[in-house]
């Protein structure tokens, strides 16, 4: 083959497509194989229209018959109108603790037990069977309750016309959380009742399950009420050892150094909670 007349020698194309699927003798090319591999799928019969509707009226046989055994479209049904009904009740609830502290201070914690009642008397009664839910719908539900607890709790830890000691004012709420805690083991063994249904090996998944539903039930309010009584005691110890002599300047450095010193929050804690504004009625 003669060079060009930049010395460079011309490969016809014809020659350099060969090269690149010449393959070993006796064995086809990759191409090759593609080819014969198409002209086999070419050679299947397709379904007639006829087939193709009897496939999908099974499939959805099958799924009305699966459906309507593990009560689906109850659920779906059961989760809306629980969740409007928890709506309404965490907005009534709100307003009754208010009513409540503005005609009888000492009672305003029973508006908030009401809400922990809530979860136990209605959330986990055998017909709602909220153990069959999807995760995200419990956690929508529990979240309002949590929410409006803590909108209530900080509506009253604002009030600065009560005189009822902060712990006392909040024993009722904290005594209804403990007694819901002695009910999660069974919460957790009916869940693991539904979750053996669909999963053979289980015992990972349900403790990672139980320590979300420990860790969240009602979390905010929680934090919320454990910071508060600590400052709350922080505050009275101060006051008690200063007799009343104790300057104010004097006095909120010493809540701060021990605030600061056991992580608590200082501040307005709505904006803690609330960093957008939000939690006023």
């Amino acid at each position: 083959m003669a060079p060009n007349e930049h010395g460079i020698c011309a490969i016809p194309a014809s020659q350099m497509c060969s090269g690149a699927s010449e393959a070993p003798r006796g064995e086809l090319s990759v191409i090759d194989r593609a080819r014969a591999a198409q002209e086999r799928w070419r050679e299947q019969p397709l379904p007639t229209v006829l087939e193709r509707e009897l496939q999908v009226e099974i499939l959805m046989a099958n799924f009305e018959v699966i459906s309507s055994t593990e009560r689906f479209p109850e659920i779906s049904i059961m989760y809306q109108a629980l969740f409007h009904r928890t709506k309404t009740f965490t907005t009534t609830v709100r307003a009754l603790a208010n009513a409540t502290a503005a005609q009888a201070p000492q009672h305003w914690a029973g508006a908030g037990c009401l809400l922990v009642d809530w979860t136990v008397n209605v959330f986990r009664h055998e017909k709602i069977g909220i153990e069959r839910f999807l995760h995200s719908q419990r956690v929508s539900l529990y979240w309002m309750l949590d929410e409006t607890l803590l909108h209530i709790l900080l509506d009253q830890w604002e009030n600065d016309s009560s005189r009822i000691p902060w712990d006392k004012a909040t024993a009722p709420i904290c005594l209804a959380l403990s007694k819901a805690d002695n009910m999660v083991p069974g919460w957790l063994e009916r869940d693991a009742d539904e979750f053996r249904k669909w999963h053979d090996s289980m015992d990972r998944t349900m403790e990672l399950k139980k320590n979300v539903l420990v860790q969240d039930y009602f979390k905010r309010s929680r934090t919320f009420l454990h910071q508060s009584t600590r400052i709350n005691e922080i505050w009275r110890t101060v006051r008690m050892c200063g007799k009343g002599f104790l300057p104010a300047e004097l006095a909120n450095a010493i809540v701060e150094d021990v605030s600061r010193s056991e992580k608590l929050p200082m501040g307005n804690l709505r904006t803690l909670y609330f960093p957008k504004g939000k939690g006023q009625l």
